[in-house]
C-alpha cells in the first residue's frame, strides 16, 4: 500500500539556517555539495548558508543551475559531486534548484541521465541524502514528491514523481527570501496559491493534503500583498513560506488543467509561476462547475465577500501585486494553438483531474487567456 503522504522533516522560523550542521550530523554526511545558482551566489545568500557550515563541516559548492533546470545542469552538479567525493546534497535555491537538486541525489546512487527517470517513478530506487532550503516561496518543491526537468533548454519540462524524491530535511528560514525581487516574490506566492487551488479539485481523497491546501490558500490570500510590497516584512516571509509548504503537501493529491496549461507554456522563457497562475485562471470555470462546493469553501477561505467567485478573488489578487493574466502580457506568443493544447492534454496532470478536459477543451481554455 501507497502511503498518501510523506513529508520531510521541517524547521520554519527566522533563522533557521542555524539547523543544517545538526541535520547533516543526523542524516550521517561530512562532505555535501551545496547545490545553488548564480544569482544567489551573487547576493550573498549562497555565502550566508556557508558562513553556517564554516568549522562545522567539509562541503564543496555547485552555483550554475539555470533559471530551468534542465538536464546539462544536473549532469554538471553529479561530476562536481563526484570531483569532490561528496555523500549529500544540500539544494539552495527556488523550484529550479530544489528538484535539480533532487534529480542529482538520484543520480549520484542510481547513475544514469535524468532523461532515464522522467516519467518512469518505478525505476526510482534509492536517493543520496537531500537537504533544500528555499529561497523562494511558491514551488512547494521542498515538501513534494516531483521533480521536474527540462532535457534541454528550449524543450517543455519533464516530471518524475516518487516519495523517495521528497527531500529528508526541509530548513525555511524567511531571511533566505529577502533579497528576492518583487516580481518574483508575486509570481512564487501565485504558484503556492494555483498548488492549494488545483489540488483541491484533483479526484484523489487526501484529507491531511486537502487541510493544508486551505489553510494555505488562507495564508497567501492575507500575506501576499504585504511581501510583495514590504519584502523584508518577516512575518509576510514566513507566512508565505509556510503556505508555499502546504502547497507542496497538497500536490501530494494531484494538480490538473491548470498546470497541465503551465507545462504545455514551458517550451518559451517565461516565469512557471506566472504560467501556472493563467492557467488557474484559464481552467477554473471548466473545474469549478464540477465542484462548486469545493469553490465555495475556497472563496471563503480567500476572505472573500459573499457572491464574488473564487475566479473573480484569483484575478484582483493578480491584479494587486501586478502580475498579467494573459499569455500574450506574460510575454508568451501561442504559434500553433493546436500544439499547445495537445501538449497539455498529454500531461500527467490529467490523470488526476476530476473532470478530464478533451482537446478543444484545452484549446477554449488556452484561448481564453491567450
Amino acid at each position: 500500500m501507497t502511503p498518501v503522504l510523506s513529508l520531510p522533516r521541517l524547521f520554519l522560523s527566522v533563522g533557521a539556517v542555524q539547523a543544517l550542521p545538526q541535520a547533516l550530523i543526523e542524516l550521517g554526511v561530512s562532505r555535501p555539495l551545496l547545490v545553488s545558482d548564480r544569482n544567489l551566489a551573487a547576493c550573498g545568500v549562497l555565502g550566508h548558508v556557508e558562513a553556517v557550515l564554516k568549522g562545522k563541516s567539509g562541503y564543496a559548492v555547485f552555483d550554475a543551475i539555470p533559471e530551468n533546470p534542465t538536464s546539462a545542469g544536473v549532469l554538471a552538479a553529479l561530476a562536481a559531486y563526484r570531483d569532490n567525493r561528496c555523500d549529500g546534497v544540500v539544494a539552495i535555491g527556488g523550484g529550479s534548484v530544489i528538484d535539480s537538486g533532487k534529480m542529482l541525489a538520484l543520480l549520484a546512487v542510481q547513475g544514469g541521465v535524468p532523461e532515464d527517470y522522467l516519467g518512469a517513478a518505478d525505476k526510482v530506487k534509492a536517493v543520496a541524502p537531500l537537504i533544500v532550503l528555499p529561497t523562494t516561496a511558491g514551488t512547494g518543491s521542498e515538501a513534494s514528491p516531483a521533480s521536474s526537468i527540462h532535457p534541454t533548454a528550449s524543450e517543455r519540462g519533464l516530471g518524475v514523481a516518487s516519495l523517495l524524491l521528497v527531500p529528508k530535511v526541509a530548513i525555511c528560514d524567511p531571511e533566505l527570501t529577502y533579497t528576492l525581487p518583487r516580481r518574483l516574490t508575486a509570481a512564487t506566492g501565485m504558484d503556492a496559491l494555483s498548488h492549494c487551488i488545483e489540488a483541491l479539485f484533483a479526484a484523489p481523497e487526501n484529507p491531511i493534503a486537502e487541510a493544508m491546501a486551505y489553510d494555505g490558500i488562507r495564508r497567501v490570500s492575507g500575506y501576499l500583498r504585504r511581501a510583495v510590497e514590504n519584502g523584508r516584512d518577516p512575518e509576510a516571509r514566513l507566512q508565505i513560506m509556510a503556505a508555499a509548504f502546504m502547497g507542496g503537501v497538497a500536490i501530494h493529491k494531484g494538480l490538473g488543467p491548470a498546470h497541465a496549461i503551465a507545462i504545455a507554456c514551458g517550451d518559451q522563457d517565461v516565469n512557471h509561476g506566472i504560467l501556472s497562475n493563467i492557467g488557474v485562471v484559464a481552467s477554473l470555470d471548466f473545474v469549478a462547475t464540477h465542484a462548486p462546493e469545493r469553490a465555495r469553501r475556497m472563496a471563503i477561505a480567500m476572505g472573500l465577500a459573499d457572491g464574488v467567485s473564487l475566479k473573480a478573488g484569483v484575478i484582483a489578487l493578480s491584479q494587486d501585486i501586478g502580475l498579467p493574466l494573459t499569455l500574450s502580457a506574460a510575454g508568451y506568443t501561442v504559434r500553433d494553438m493546436k500544439e499547445v493544447a495537445q501538449a497539455a492534454l498529454d500531461t500527467h496532470f490529467n490523470r488526476t483531474a476530476a473532470r478530464k478536459p478533451t482537446l478543444d477543451d484545452y484549446r477554449a481554455m488556452i484561448g481564453s487567456v491567450t
